[in-house]
């Protein structure tokens, strides 16, 4: 009789020492080494074990590669049985295998794999969790989901707490095949109407996916000082798809708003009265945005955002966040009317268009997209002071130089998540597009003389300081 030993393999990522010795093959009585197996010329096992000349068994020692398919399934059609044993070094090391000592063998031909108790059923236990695994993934192969609607709506709580949600109306395709047609906010279902005909489907499951989302909002804003805010209709085709593509990755420097700036919030709170107000600026204002404009900042937020966001820069303004890049001329998308190159494009020349109510023809922002030196910088704006131009330079502080200091300069810069600033001092941070309108709009704030004025008075400040030590 030959026995052999088998190792559990543990489970979970752990291994295991326990060992089963069983009986194999009964019998036997002699053994050949490479021995063709019933005329099959391409079988020959490395041992076979014969009972009156007849295969019994065959041992395969692996020392490289282990028994192929192909093999497997010659010696199972001519009913031999068969084991792989590792070719070790912990045999010899024993003074050599012999009959009386179980074999431990790596795998056998009766396919299972033998685990001990404990083993056994954390096996189980991952199995069923792998079988549900993949029974779920081929439901969701035959299960697709199409958008069909989206809306964005805002909550207001007691003490100045606000939160936005991201509704969604999508249908649930089974091969195929209309489902159902669900409404979601966030991650959570809201609500599923079953569909058997999708004939008409659509027309009956919408008045229930209102009612649904008015309750379900009531529920979220049943708190009496709690109200919801959505002044839009359901937004469908492309602008819906951007609502929810650009929910989780659009926001506008520290707030948490998702799609702050294309949907902005319309009520605010003052917390000396503890109360929330909606200014009279934003009281008309509407969300539903055309599905080419879904992806622009809202004008009422651009203005809403200048009459009460605009402070001075603070001391070490220049340090902070908006400078991790260089500036470009494509930070100024608002009212551009061309751009020209300079010194091989290092200097880019933004000419301002006209827009309504402005009192010039254009103004220009020179833009030092990377460093060059104070004769290039000089030569062009000799040719700017020719043609009578009003230009605003700017340029990254690391990139400045003693030329920019005669000229009407302001450091700009983007932040890392590539957003467009520029710092005036005395007035604050703005943001590059709103600059620009700014300048369009011959904001007497941001003219070169008035910018000059005020680098004037910083450095006055600072020779004061410096005479008063």
């Amino acid at each position: 009789m030959l026995s052999i030993e088998q190792r559990c393999p543990g489970a979970a990522h752990e291994t295991c020492d326990e060992r089963r010795i069983t009986a194999w093959v009964r019998g036997w009585d002699a053994a050949s080494v490479e021995q063709r197996v019933a005329d099959v010329s391409a079988v020959r096992p490395d041992i076979t074990l014969l009972r009156s000349g007849e295969p019994v068994g065959a041992i395969e020692v692996v020392a490289t590669n282990a028994l192929s398919p192909d093999k497997e399934r010659m010696l199972q059609a001519i009913g031999v049985q068969w084991i792989e044993v590792m070719a070790t070094e912990a045999l010899s090391e024993l003074g050599g295998w012999t009959i009386e000592r179980p074999l431990p063998v790596a795998r056998d031909s009766r396919g299972a794999v033998w685990r001990c108790r404990v083993h056994a059923a954390r096996h189980r236990v991952l199995t069923a969790d792998d079988d549900a695994r993949r029974a779920a993934e081929r439901e969701a192969e035959r299960s697709t989901r199409m958008l069909r609607a989206a809306r964005v709506v805002d909550l207001y709580h007691a003490a100045g707490r606000r939160e936005r949600f991201i509704y969604r109306v999508s249908e649930l395709l089974v091969d195929g095949g209309l489902a159902a047609i669900c409404l979601h906010r966030g991650g959570v279902e809201v609500a599923r109407i079953d569909v058997e005909s999708a004939s008409d489907a659509r027309a009956r499951a919408w008045p229930g996916l209102r009612v649904a989302f008015s309750d379900d909002v009531a529920r979220l804003a049943r708190d009496p000082d709690s109200f919801a805010d959505s002044p839009m209709r359901w937004a469908r085709g492309d602008a819906a798809e951007n609502i929810v593509a650009e929910a989780l990755t659009d926001f506008v420097g520290h707030d948490a708003t998702p799609l702050a700036s294309r949907f902005p919030r319309r009520w605010f709170y003052a917390p000396e009265q503890a109360r929330w107000f909606l200014p009279a600026d934003m009281r008309d204002v509407r969300w539903d945005r055309e599905p080419l404009d879904a992806f622009a900042a809202h004008p009422a937020w651009s203005r809403h955002r200048g009459v009460i966001r605009e402070r001075p820069a603070p001391e070490g303004s220049w340090q902070t966040p908006v400078f991790a890049s260089p500036p470009i001329a494509a930070m100024f998308h608002s009212g551009v009317a061309s751009v020209e190159s300079y010194a091989d494009g290092a200097i880019a020349v933004v000419h301002i268009g006209r827009l309504a109510g402005a009192a010039q023809p254009h103004r220009a922002i020179v833009v030092v997209e990377r460093p060059v030196d104070d004769a290039t910088i000089e030569s062009v704006a000799r040719q700017f002071d020719a043609n009578s131009l009003d230009a605003i330079w700017l340029s990254s502080p690391r990139h400045w130089t003693p030329a920019l200091a005669q000229l009407a300069w302001a450091p700009a810069g983007r932040d890392w998540s590539g957003r467009g600033g520029v710092v005036i001092d005395g007035l604050g941070v703005f943001r590059a597009d709103r600059f620009a309108r700014a300048v369009a709009k011959a904001d007497a704030r941001l003219s070169g003389a008035a910018i000059r004025a005020r680098m004037r008075a910083r450095v006055e400040r600072f020779l004061q300081r410096d005479i008063a030590k």
